[in-house]
């Protein structure tokens, strides 16, 4: 009996070592394989001009890659753009590659706009609405404001942001605030849905999901967060060290139990969007946003000045912010700055 357990566990061992042996192989051949990829190992150094399609995103951008051999894998370069950071501005075009290239050269040759005589290169300023954008666009040659505003309102775009809106009969329009202002090079007449497509990639990069999750963190909805940048842009006026503040007022009141949580931010009234949207009349956040923020509004948003308990402000002809905690402080400053001629 003994000798018998004794053969039964040596060939347990021999199974387990063989196993062992088996899943180590697999991991080289796989590491390996990425590898190559990685640095472009054994590749052609035959040049081969690759078309990138405007407002192709990152996944899009891999699987062309891969499609047209350069890559091996799609998932691999996914992966490595997540892990370096890479969020850099991609372009859209023909471009000049090897399949001997690192997924670093790679990257480097698309974040440099191809030589093209005919582009047009446009410029959205931040807090932009979309109408705004629509005659930017047209001035330019790039589409119609017609087309642009047709395709934000009926035509379907598929990332995750997008899904998590909520269907509100209020809302002016649907992808408000997700039009990224940054500038763009646009061949002209470039189809309408491809323009917003491209906006909407690059909201994508600069926004990525890790960020918009934190949202949850205060309580809210992405969209909600975004629709109070788009206030922050509107009352700080670009003023970047002032907008953590003001959103810390916002979402103070946003906290009122005691009264109604109106954010009482003035330029919101008397808006193209309509009464629903007046934060004079109506409690909590409107139904969405009033322009295109940007980036550092959003993130003022999603990150307030912290133990900053005030409820109230105002601002004079100069632009200099002032705090109050209380209605009646509020109105003293304004009555003080009224007297000195700088009341707006």
């Amino acid at each position: 009996m003994k000798a018998t357990n004794g053969r039964k566990k040596s060939r347990t061992k021999l199974i387990i070592l063989c196993v062992a042996a088996v899943l180590a192989l697999a991991v080289i051949s796989v590491g390996t394989y990425f590898l190559t990829d990685l640095y472009g190992v054994g590749g052609s150094s035959e040049e081969q001009t690759v078309t990138i399609e405007q407002g192709a995103g990152s996944s899009g951008i891999a699987a062309t890659l891969e499609k047209e051999g350069i890559i091996r894998s799609s998932f691999g370069f996914r992966v490595y753009m997540k892990l370096t950071g890479e969020s850099r501005t991609l372009y859209y075009g023909n471009f000049t590659l090897r399949q001997n290239m690192s997924y670093g050269e790679i990257l480097d040759t698309l974040s440099k706009a191809p030589m093209r005589d005919d582009l047009v290169m446009v410029t959205i300023p931040e807090g932009y609405r979309a109408d705004q954008i629509a005659a930017v666009l047209e001035d330019a040659g790039v589409c119609s404001a017609e087309d642009f505003m047709n395709s934000i309102n009926n035509d379907t775009f598929d990332y995750d942001f997008l899904n998590e809106i909520p269907d509100n009969p209020d809302r002016a329009i649907r992808i408000e605030g997700y039009l990224y202002p940054e500038t763009y090079s646009f061949a002209p007449d470039t189809p309408a849905k491809d323009v917003v497509n491209t906006m909407l990639s690059l909201f994508d990069q600069r926004v990525p999901a890790e960020l918009r999750a934190t949202a949850a963190d205060l309580g809210y909805t992405f969209d909600e967060m975004l629709t109070l940048a788009s206030i922050i842009q509107l009352e700080a006026s670009g003023d970047t060290e002032e907008m953590a503040k003001v959103s810390a007022v916002f979402h103070n009141r946003l906290k009122w139990t005691d009264q109604p949580r109106l954010l009482g931010s003035t330029p919101t009234t008397g808006t193209v969007y309509g009464e629903k949207y007046d934060t004079n009349k109506y409690e909590g956040l409107p139904p969405g946003p009033f322009c295109n923020p940007s980036l550092d509004c959003i993130k003022a948003a999603l990150n307030p000045e912290p133990d900053f308990d005030y409820y109230y402000f105002v601002t004079d002809k100069n632009m200099n912010f002032y705090y109050t905690k209380t209605y009646e402080e509020h109105n003293a400053v304004i009555a003080s700055l009224q007297a000195d001629g700088l009341w707006l």
